[in-house]
C-alpha cells in the first residue's frame, strides 16, 4: 500500500506542476511534509503545496511592484 501511494504522489505532482522544475519542488516538499502524518490524500497534499506556491509567488510579486514604484 505505501508503494502504491508514493507512485500516486508522483503521479499527482507530475500532473499539478506545470514545468519540470516545478516537480521536483513539489515531489521535494510533498515527501519531507509526509502527507502519512496528517491522513490527506496525494492530491490534497498536492494542491495545498501548490496554493502555497502560488501564494508565495503572488506575495514576491506585489513587493517587486512596490519597490518598482
Amino acid at each position: 500500500v505505501y508503494i502504491n501511494e508514493k507512485i500516486d504522489l508522483v503521479s499527482t505532482c507530475c500532473k499539478k506542476a506545470n514545468n519540470i522544475e516545478n516537480i521536483a519542488g513539489l515531489l521535494y516538499s510533498a515527501i519531507v511534509n509526509d502527507y502519512k502524518k496528517s491522513s490527506k490524500t496525494p492530491e490534497n497534499v498536492v494542491s495545498s503545496l501548490v496554493r502555497e506556491k502560488d501564494k508565495k509567488i503572488a506575495e514576491e510579486k506585489k513587493v517587486k511592484e512596490k519597490e518598482n514604484q
